[in-house]
């Protein structure tokens, strides 16, 4: 049998050696938009199953709310972070107002953005004078393009983030995502009328929502570290989609860590229905194709037009397709 100093000696060993692997990882903060669920479930399992390791990274994975009172895009600027997740209206916002940001991948394709009310609303007309919750942190710069281009008067009343206005009768209506507060109106109700639902993607362009950004100076100084998040991130996703419950467990991992409370219906539902908006309806595929020129281009003169910024940027400023 080995002797007590021989295992010490090993136990010496193994631990430099993890040490030497560890080091040879290059450090990578990441920020989502939220705080831990199903929306990020490819992250979690790009880290859980040593896909982000494997392309030399050591991500640091931190959520707003929760290691931070700031936003991913607050956090992005001070320096904190060095890749974060936004929306592309975000983005956009962001970048007309000094901060150069760029989008280095697309997870999204189109819009989860949807109105649920307590009555028929088959047109975006049938919206004028009702009384809509909407978030404080934003996150619906797509509704606004849309009443102004419908000219609609609405008396929005701002809400955190539960739906129990909603379902009180204390508003008419609520905005909420397809893959988040829409599932939690349908659990809690058991059914909801199709006539009741209004999808913003019908009304409008397609609009891609969730991608990954940093600014200008890190891409260019750290293109291979970002070329090796994404890759580990599309394999993240694709593992998740074809093992949706390992995914799920995943989740709940991060959840439960961060003291968030969790559904696994929900998380399994929202996961689904997150799937579902990753998929390109021009090619039928999870391809994250970065937006296209035309989209981008309406995307930005009508936040333009409806005042959400107050000059443009232009499409090779903002999205890296290379």
């Amino acid at each position: 049998m080995p002797t007590v100093s021989k295992l010490v000696q090993l136990l010496v060993f193994l631990l430099c050696s993890l040490s030497v692997l560890h080091a040879d990882l290059k450090d990578v903060v990441f920020v989502p938009q939220w705080v831990p669920q199903s929306q990020f479930a490819g992250y979690y399992v790009a880290k859980e199953k040593g896909f982000f390791e494997e392309e030399g990274l050591n991500v640091i994975l931190k959520h707003v709310g929760i290691n931070s009172r700031a936003t991913s895009l607050e956090l992005l600027q001070a320096g904190k972070a060095d890749i974060v997740g936004l929306q592309l209206m975000q983005a956009i916002a962001a970048r007309t107002n000094g901060t150069p940001i760029v989008n280095v991948c697309q997870i999204t394709q189109i819009s989860g953005l949807w109105v649920v009310a307590d009555r028929p609303i088959r047109h975006m007309k049938d919206l004028n004078h009702l009384r809509i919750a909407r978030w404080r942190s934003g996150h619906s710069e797509l509704f606004d393009v849309l009443s102004h281009e419908y000219n609609l008067d609405i008396e929005w009343v701002p809400i955190s983030r539960s739906v129990n206005l909603f379902i009180y009768g204390a508003v008419d209506a609520t905005l909420c995502y397809s893959f988040n507060e829409y599932l939690t109106l349908l659990l809690s109700r058991g059914h909801i009328p199709e006539e009741n639902v209004l999808r913003c993607q019908d009304h409008c362009f397609q609009v891609p929502e969730d991608g990954l950004y940093v600014t200008e100076e890190y891409y260019k100084l750290n293109k291979d570290t970002v070329d090796a998040f994404i890759r580990a991130t599309k394999r993240g996703w694709d593992y998740a989609a074809e093992h949706p419950e390992e995914a799920c467990d995943f989740t709940h991992k991060y959840m439960e860590a961060s003291h968030v409370s969790t559904n696994p219906v929900l998380e399994s539902l929202m996961l689904r229905e997150f799937l579902r908006l990753q998929v390109n309806p021009k090619t039928g595929m999870r391809d994250y194709a970065p937006p296209t020129r035309e989209v981008f281009d309406e995307m930005v003169q009508s936040m333009f037009r409806a005042a959400l910024i107050s000059k443009t940027v232009t499409y090779d400023e903002m999205i890296r397709h290379d």
